[in-house]
């Protein structure tokens, strides 16, 4: 389940659509007039880097560029992530908007910019991904993209019970579906 395969490979993976929901975030970003937002993740790789290149082909609409300085890895330990917001704070007010790979980072910079005086959505516009059930808690509630995960489970298992019944599986990468959630994080 969400492995990111390179190259021939001969096993079973069930996972999401994470290109689709970098570029349905990156298109709603882009056209609520906020073509210079920047991405933020937990890794280069894997499902935050197939989100990022979704993300970063939504922006490229039009002739525009996307670089690679919009793409942000944040610090696994939350102190050093803390201070790596404060950094790009200037950054932030400047953009206007700030899509991160997931819930949770979203959730946790939300907070952060209201402990600094600054206000979600009216100074700067936050996406999220996942649609963890602190999405719709939150206030605002997150802007998000959905991935249905117990779905994604039950597609898994299934598939493992008609490998152990002996068929043969002839796709090896099931994608399943995302969709765009939009809520009040993002000033339309």
């Amino acid at each position: 389940i969400d492995t990111y395969p390179a190259g021939e490979y001969f096993f079973q993976n069930v996972g999401v659509d994470d290109y689709s929901g970098g570029y349905q975030i990156g298109n709603y970003l882009y056209s609520c007039g906020y073509d210079k937002a920047i991405f933020i993740a937990e890794t280069d790789i894997d499902s935050d880097y197939s989100r990022w290149m979704g993300f970063k082909q939504a922006m490229e609409k039009e002739g525009k560029f996307c670089s690679r300085t919009r793409l942000i890895v944040i610090p696994g330990e939350r102190n050093r992530r803390i201070q790596k917001y404060k950094e790009l704070l200037p950054r932030f007010l400047q953009v206007k908007a700030v899509a991160f790979s997931s819930d949770y980072a979203a959730i946790e910079a939300m907070n952060f910019l209201s402990d600094h005086g600054i206000k979600v959505p009216d100074q700067i516009s936050i996406t999220g991904y996942d649609d963890s059930m602190y999405a719709s808690m939150v206030r605002p509630k997150l802007t998000t993209v959905h991935q249905n995960v117990q779905q994604k489970a039950h597609v898994a298992l299934k598939r493992l019970m008609q490998l152990i019944q002996g068929e043969e599986l002839k796709e090896l990468n099931i994608k399943s579906p995302v969709y765009l959630v939009k809520r009040d994080s993002v000033r339309e």
